[in-house]
């Protein structure tokens, strides 16, 4: 897909370097990018259109093969954070990814998929808890995020973990 004439996009494979430039500079920038969202594709895409670059939608081949235990559904930002940590620690490797989802995913020694899990990310689980609990009032990431920081800063456990 044509983005212009200073960005395209295209599946992975390939450097997306030029030979030109002078002093070893790529005539184009090579973007790498791993999303399962095809809106932030195209937003990104737009917000680089007018540099000299080449986009590189990645995928989960790229990461994983079907033989590596990938399967069809399993989205590319888990096996990219699977490969990333497998490339700074080594396998075995079980990686966790919050965000809009929670997930999960694991690799044996040899760097085969065992398998993971999805669930809903925190603002969901802590909306569910605050609808559908009597006792239990709403928190937002954000509160947690300043329980964290306050305990961090008074070197003391949050007291849910205090006895």
């Amino acid at each position: 897909l044509l983005v212009n004439a200073a960005a395209s996009v295209e599946s992975s494979g390939g450097s997306g370097e030029g030979g030109g430039g002078g002093g070893g500079v790529p005539d184009k920038i090579a973007v790498y990018v791993v999303s399962t969202n095809s809106d932030q594709v195209a937003l990104v895409a737009k917000l680089w259109r007018s540099i000299p670059c080449r986009l590189y939608l990645l995928k989960g081949d790229d990461f994983f093969t079907k033989a590596d235990g990938r399967y069809d559904t399993m989205g590319v930002d888990r096996l990219a954070t699977l490969r990333g940590a497998a490339e700074i620690h080594g396998f075995p490797a079980l990686v966790f990814d919050g965000g809009t989802a929670t997930t999960y995913t694991a690799a044996d020694a040899d760097g085969k998929i065992l398998g993971g899990g999805i669930g809903p990310g925190l603002h969901v689980k802590f909306r569910s808890l605050n609808d559908y609990t009597d006792a239990l009032p709403h928190v937002s990431p954000d509160d947690v995020l300043k329980a964290v920081r306050d305990a961090v800063r008074k070197s003391e456990p949050l007291p849910t973990f205090a006895s």
